[in-house]
């Protein structure tokens, strides 16, 4: 799983990625937006105002000079019109070095025509005081004379030289809004291209990841129901194959794996002493460490192997015992539960029968007035009374007598086959 971990964080990665560089792009193209404003306000804008309004005060200056010529003679016209022409000289030479300090053109011929400005302005402010002398003076015509000679040519170079200004700031205005326009265009069709790749990756990348989502789940169905339909069939030892899945999806099956080996070794192991135990071979208990239920199977089959062994334990002691002849002794049924519990029962009981009937037999052999040796039990009961009638004498033995059995019944006291199935030295009285 780190595998598909990987890969969205790789694609969430991509999108933050895109994400940023739109949001730079962006800025960028934001910032330069407001620089290029505000370079078209403070070189173009500004100065275009400057110029505008220097340019009117100018032509203001003009009409009081004229009017000053109109009403010469007339000291206190002239007055009036001397203060507005100072208040409106003031204002040019405040709008001339405002555009000065605005503009920063290396224009050559706007540099040319802000000299010239300031040049004939000061020239053109210079020779008002002679207008004003000969307006007071009442030499209108003289007055007239000298503004048109003088000053007019100055005025018209002024006006050129606004107008160049102008034109100039015009110009730059202009390519810094064409420049403003092209660098938001240009943000625009990036913004849109960075959204796009950011949306194709997307689609990519989500294709990407489903197609692997998709075949680690079809492969981890397959996979399980492999192992399904092996288990119905009895196949535990089968396991998945991880090469068959998608790297991300490998610790999925290699912990089915995993687990199906965890459970299915108890099982073997208990198939295996179980068949051992079922053709009486008992194994030894069962020592490997399980957990949960497969402890539970184990300590199960251990109490299995106790109880099989401490039946076959019985069975040798009673068997020992009957050799040494100690026939009282039997098997402590407490030791055994359930069926077992009922062998070794049934199997007392038998003893207690056998015994009884070999006591019976033996008082019945103590009560003959002669004594036998009883080679062959299963005789006694049908040759006793033959034994009895049938004494004849022995002419080995003298006085005396032997029991004579047929041959198929005969065996000697050792159990091998012999003349006699019982003989006994018995006195002739």
């Amino acid at each position: 799983m780190s595998t598909t971990r990987n890969k969205v964080l790789l694609g969430f990665g991509a999108i933050l990625l895109l994400a940023m560089l739109l949001c730079g792009a962006g800025i960028y193209s934001l910032n330069k937006t407001a620089e290029n404003a505000g370079r078209m306000n403070t070189e173009s804008v500004l100065p275009l105002g400057d110029a505008g309004e220097a340019a009117d005060a100018f032509q203001r200056v003009r009409v009081n000079v004229y009017a000053m010529i109109a009403d010469a003679g007339n000291g206190s016209a002239i007055d009036a019109f001397a203060k507005s022409i100072d208040e409106f000289s003031g204002t040019v030479d405040k709008k001339l070095a405002d555009f000065e300090q605005y503009t920063a053109s290396s224009d050559k011929d706007e540099k040319q025509a802000l000299e010239t400005m300031k040049t004939g302005w000061a020239k053109y402010k210079g020779k008002i005081p002679q207008v004003e002398q000969l307006a007071r003076a009442g030499k209108r015509a003289e007055a007239l004379s000298f503004t048109i000679n003088e000053l007019k040519p100055i005025a018209l170079s002024l006006s050129d030289a606004t107008n160049t200004l102008v034109t100039s700031n015009e110009t730059q205005a202009r390519d810094l809004s064409t420049l403003t326009l092209k660098t938001a265009d240009s943000a625009i069709k990036l913004m849109f291209l960075l959204l796009f790749v950011g949306l194709v990756a997307g689609i990519i990348g989500g294709l990407v990841i489903v197609r692997g989502v998709t075949a680690g789940i079809e492969g981890l169905t397959n996979e399980a129901q492999h192992l399904v339909a092996a288990a119905m069939a009895g196949q535990l030892q089968t396991r998945g194959d991880p090469t068959k899945i998608p790297a991300e999806f490998r610790p999925i099956i290699v912990g089915i794996n995993n687990c199906l080996d965890t459970l299915i070794a108890p099982l073997n192991k208990a198939a295996v002493y179980i068949d051992r135990i079922s053709k009486g071979d008992i194994p030894p208990k069962i020592t490997d460490s399980y957990q949960g239920d497969s402890n539970t199977i184990k300590q199960s089959l251990n109490e299995c192997i106790d109880a099989v062994q401490r039946l076959v334990d019985d069975a040798a002691m009673l068997s020992t015992a009957a050799v040494n002849g100690q026939f009282a002794t039997r098997a402590d049924v407490s030791k055994h539960q359930g069926d077992f519990r009922k062998i070794v029962v049934g199997v007392n009981a038998t003893l207690d029968t056998v015994v009884e009937k070999m006591f019976w037999y033996e008082s019945l052999l103590d009560a003959l007035p002669f004594p036998i040796s009883v080679t062959d039990s299963r005789t006694v009961r049908r040759h006793l009374r033959r034994c009895q009638k049938g004494r004849q004498r022995n002419p080995e033995a003298g006085s005396a007598y032997y029991c004579h059995l047929p041959e198929d019944r005969q065996r000697r006291p050792d159990g091998t086959a012999g003349n006699q199935a019982c003989r006994e030295a018995v006195g002739t009285g």
